[in-house]
């Protein structure tokens, strides 16, 4: 029954990225919410200074335990934060019975955050709830 209403229904998720305000999420139902990017920005911040550190001095193509123990920390938390922001955003969908996420995409945007591409993919994986995942930037609309 739920899949029946979710096609029956053409409403829209619009999602734009940023780098403070991960996701802005609005929907052609008027309703609206921002998924917050600062804790995010702040890991991968620290992550960037510390391998900078453990680097510094080192010939190329060195790598440590440290290194690896940095790394796999770090994209445990985006992977766990892009798990999450997706969840939160499919629960949002079907509560709200929106059949389309639109994911914006500004390809000359500067400080594209690294974690957009994982988003897109976890969306299309999620597509057995009934959603159209669609990359407003091939639209012709």
């Amino acid at each position: 029954m739920r899949d029946y209403l979710l096609y029956q229904c053409h409403q829209a998720l619009s999602i734009g990225h940023g780098i403070n305000n991960w996701l802005t999420c609005v929907s052609s139902l008027g309703k609206s919410f921002i998924i917050d990017g600062r804790n995010v920005k702040s890991v991968n911040q620290w992550y960037n200074k510390r391998f900078a550190e453990l680097k510094t001095g080192k010939p190329q193509g060195y790598w440590s335990p440290e290194l690896t123990r940095i790394t796999e920390q770090r994209n445990r938390f985006i992977r766990d934060a892009v798990n999450k922001a997706a969840r939160f955003i499919i629960n949002h969908c079907l509560e709200s019975l929106l059949s389309t996420i639109v994911f914006g995409w500004n390809e000359a945007q500067k400080k594209e955050p690294i974690w957009a591409p994982q988003i897109i993919n976890l969306l299309f994986r999620l597509e057995s709830l009934s959603f159209n995942v669609r990359d407003s930037s091939k639209s012709t609309l």
